[in-house]
């Protein structure tokens, strides 16, 4: 008997055009009160933009339970047994170490290459603090923050990740990888496009913004991607 977990052995087209309107719908109606105010100043920006990243895993519930309907669902969704679990764990523990690294050896080497200046004293910091709050207390208060902000993170980026990386892997999968890459990368970029055209991540309000994400999700989206295959093999 055919294991009907498996992909389709067609994309189902329509699933992932309804999927693709859906998130990024809901994403700008989600987003609709920044663009009527204050845009990324508004007091609703952090908690509108969480709620915009489970936009994906809502399309995708939606488009898998009433069009796709695979018989084991949670499967299709990309939603593996954890494990190994002392190495899920590990992982999960050293991934945001990794990222910070990242950021703050790029920080060093364009600083190296004189790309940017170091504000060691972090004045630029101090002057949009309140009154009463130093830099270093920020800095402190930032880094004894730092798991709860991991934690915060990782759900709202499960919103994400469901839709492109659960659904929309599975159902792309039969377009062979590197094509599947570029078409959810794609969209995942535009996707992002309600807060990117507010100016935030690249401070650029046209398309160049959209552009520069999608290079961005690209470039993840193949990474990931690849880690997925070869965590399957």
């Amino acid at each position: 008997m055919a294991d009907t977990t498996l992909p389709a052995p067609r994309v189902p087209w329509a699933a992932v055009v309804v999927y693709a309107l859906l998130a990024c719908g809901m994403a700008w109606l989600v987003t609709l009160p920044l663009w009527l105010g204050d845009g990324l100043a508004s007091p609703l920006f952090l908690p509108l933009a969480a709620a915009m990243m489970f936009t994906p895993t809502v399309a995708a519930l939606c488009v898998t339970f009433a069009m796709v309907r695979p018989a084991r669902k949670a499967r299709y969704l990309g939603l593996v047994p954890f494990r190994p679990v002392g190495r899920k764990i590990a992982l999960f523990l050293l991934w945001p170490v990794f990222w910070l690294a990242v950021g703050l050896g790029a920080f060093l080497v364009a600083v190296w290459l004189g790309w940017t200046t170091a504000d060691w004293s972090l004045s630029g910091i101090e002057r949009m603090l309140p009154p009463g709050l130093t830099a270093s207390m920020y800095v402190l208060i930032s880094f004894a923050a730092l798991p709860l902000n991991v934690v915060i993170a990782s759900a709202t980026a499960f919103g994400e990740e469901l839709g492109w990386r659960g659904f929309l892997t599975t159902a792309l999968a039969p377009l062979g990888f590197w094509r599947s890459a570029l078409v959810s990368g794609v969209l995942w970029g535009v996707w992002h496009a309600p807060i990117i055209l507010l100016g935030y991540n690249y401070l650029r309000t046209d398309g160049s913004g959209i552009a520069w994400m999608c290079g961005f999700t690209l470039l993840v989206g193949g990474a990931v991607g690849v880690r997925q295959s070869s965590a399957r093999a």
